[in-house]
């Protein structure tokens, strides 16, 4: 027999998706509760999410209503270790086979065994749970896609088995993935963020993933963004300010930023930064900009509700981004703060990464420029601040290029009709389909 997920919970009208992701809730990803929460209240789907791990970052209000369903990965051994057992019994061939490719394909690296292993019991743990919800879709092409696809192993010789799908968002296919190419092929569909990723997939999976690959943007929701007025020049002898919102991480190149504003203040030129976020990389980016002598002109404002940060938007200068590749070749997605910025009305410098320049096309949506190099970087914040003429046009046509390729509802929608397609009658006690 397999259960109803939380039986006495699910509202029996509406589709079920289970979301499969690594730690919730991050505040990071706050793109990932957003959509949930559309997909319920737009689109008419029940979104419970299951987390690998719990989080103590800030919680949003809108955390709420997924976090008193979330379920969360067990660290009991034992828990584990039966789970594992309860499979050996039950589907000893699939149980071995899903084995024997984790270890085959990680021996090389043992943390990163030990952490697939992990993901493979949490797989066996919940697998009867995610096999009686309408569809199982993962964040990320790492771990949660990994359970995903260790669930339909899993289940595959039932008359029901688990179908996954996942979102492939940018350093989750530039890290170590060595799986990356089954979990490709084994997923009803797969979305990704952009052209750029969709590219990179293909190399991996090859063409016969095509019809099974989605473009479906992160978004923001446009119409809750004003756009501001032209803003008045500033008043003399003030600074102009340069606002960035990105956690403290390497691959957001906020070292390169830091260097740019030093060599801004150098060259007389009157500016400011605020630096929205906060993250393992804090005490570094401290002792940089003491070492560069810039602290009177950098505000560290940590992480501020989302209000907060429209209201700094509303009042900068400009938005720079300094987003770089890393030497393990990890790098962005395209920045949901970019889409905010760009939203608000405010002129957008970033860095060529990954899907960036679909976003922040170069002289038409903003200005890009070559990443980890500072002088690039800083020469573009001058050529907007010396013509405000040509930083508004920019700014017009990035909240028009936003709201035709970047709004939330609308991108939602299409993940929604992606979802409806792959999504599975309800099973009986007796696991069999009770939809004609």
């Amino acid at each position: 027999m397999v259960p109803a997920p939380r039986s006495s919970d699910i509202d029996r009208g509406r589709l079920s998706v289970a979301y499969l992701v690594s730690r919730f809730p991050k505040v990071t990803e706050t793109f990932i509760v957003n959509e949930a929460n559309t997909l319920e209240d737009e689109q008419g789907f029940r979104i419970d999410v299951h987390s690998m791990l719990g989080s103590d970052d800030p919680r949003r209000p809108s955390d709420e209503r997924l976090l008193t369903r979330a379920t969360f990965g067990s660290r009991n051994p034992l828990t584990l270790l039966a789970a594992n057992a309860r499979w050996l019994v039950r589907s000893p061939r699939a149980w071995l086979e899903v084995h024997r490719l984790v270890v085959a394909h990680h021996w090389r690296q043992p943390g990163l065994l030990v952490r697939y292993l992990y993901a493979t019991s949490l797989a066996c743990t919940w697998a009867d749970d995610l096999a009686a919800y309408d569809h199982v879709h993962a964040h990320w092409a790492t771990f949660p896609a990994h359970i995903g696809w260790a669930t339909a192993r899993l289940t595959e010789r039932r008359p029901r088995p688990v179908r996954f799908s996942f979102t492939a968002h940018a350093h989750d296919i530039q890290v170590e993935n060595p799986m990356l190419a089954r979990k490709l092929q084994a997923a009803a569909a797969v979305v990704t963020i952009s052209d750029h990723n969709r590219a990179q997939l293909l190399q991996v999976a090859g063409p016969e993933l095509g019809e099974r690959l989605h473009v479906i943007r992160c978004g923001v929701d446009t119409a809750s963004f004003a756009f501001r007025d032209a803003p008045a020049p500033p008043e003399p002898g003030t600074d102009a300010e340069l606002v960035c919102v990105a956690s403290f991480m390497d691959y957001k190149g906020h070292s390169v930023l830091l260097d740019a504003l030093a060599l801004l203040r150098a060259d007389g030129v009157p500016v400011r930064l605020t630096l929205i976020g906060d993250g393992e990389l804090r005490p570094q980016i401290e002792a940089q900009i003491a070492r560069l002598g810039i602290g009177p002109h950098v505000h560290l404002a940590g992480w501020r509700r989302p209000d907060e940060v429209r209201a700094t938007l509303a009042g900068a200068a400009l938005f720079v981004s300094s987003s770089i590749v890393t030497a393990a070749g990890q790098t962005e997605g395209i920045p949901v703060a970019q889409m905010e910025a760009m939203a608000i009305g405010l002129p957008v410098v970033a860095t060529r990464v990954s899907g960036v320049p679909e976003l922040v096309i170069d002289g038409e949506t903003g200005l890009t420029v070559a990443h980890s190099q500072a002088r690039p970087l800083a020469d573009a914040v001058v050529r907007l601040l010396d013509d405000p003429a040509f930083a508004r046009r920019l700014a017009v046509a990035g909240r028009a290029h936003v709201e035709a390729h970047y709004d939330h509802g609308r991108n939602v929608a299409r993940l929604a009709e992606v979802l409806r397609g792959l999504a599975q009658p309800p099973a009986d006690a007796a696991g069999t389909s009770t939809r004609s």
